[in-house]
């Protein structure tokens, strides 16, 4: 419901336009091959901690499963990215801009959160892959739980008004071995919806 309620109050603008993001060229590659012809989006190849537009610029923001990627030197680190990520996401949102952030997956406990994160990171050191667990060489995350998530959102800029989050349960198409440890971990979908006042 959120997603619509985003796309038709965004898309059916006059001079919707929008940018799509990414620090991976091959991502942006994909979205321009896979994009509809009538839309009107520009890629840009930056990252989310330095966005090349002006501050109070944007009416909204979509962030998907995006901030487990921010990943710092350590595991008590991981938000020296992350926070600023969100800085800047305010920094170019307009005065009363809404961001939804859709964290996919996001875990509700910590220790399977660092446990996940310790095996990423070791394969990475490793220079390990593993398609069937979606390990792959240098790809190291860290899942925030949707309350650390919001609590993030409140310090990093205080004007904002959180209209809704929700959880619910992560539906993937995955094997059977992967479901099962999703639900044991408690893997869900976060969806966080932001006023800047």
């Amino acid at each position: 419901i959120l997603i619509k309620q985003f796309y038709d109050k965004f898309s059916n603008s006059q001079r919707s336009n929008s940018c799509g993001i990414d620090i991976s060229e091959n991502l942006l590659h994909n979205a321009m091959c896979n994009r509809d012809e009538k839309t009107n989006i520009n890629y840009v190849l930056a990252s989310s901690t330095d966005i090349p537009l002006k501050s109070n610029s944007v009416d909204c923001v979509i962030a998907v499963s995006h901030l487990h990627h921010l990943v710092g030197k350590s595991y008590g680190l991981f938000t020296l990215n992350a926070c600023p990520c969100l800085k800047e996401v305010f920094r170019v949102l307009k005065h009363e801009g809404y961001v939804l952030i859709i964290e996919r997956p996001s875990v509700v406990s910590k220790v399977v959160s660092y446990i996940i994160y310790t095996i990423t990171k070791a394969f990475t050191v490793l220079h390990i892959k593993c398609d069937t667990l979606y390990m792959r060489d240098n790809l190291i995350v860290r899942f925030f739980s949707p309350n650390e998530m919001i609590k993030m959102i409140k310090n990093v800029q205080p004007p904002v008004q959180i209209i809704e989050s929700k959880i619910v349960p992560a539906r993937w198409n995955v094997s059977l071995i992967i479901k099962i440890i999703m639900r044991i971990a408690g893997w869900c979908t976060t969806f966080i919806c932001i006023k800047k006042l």
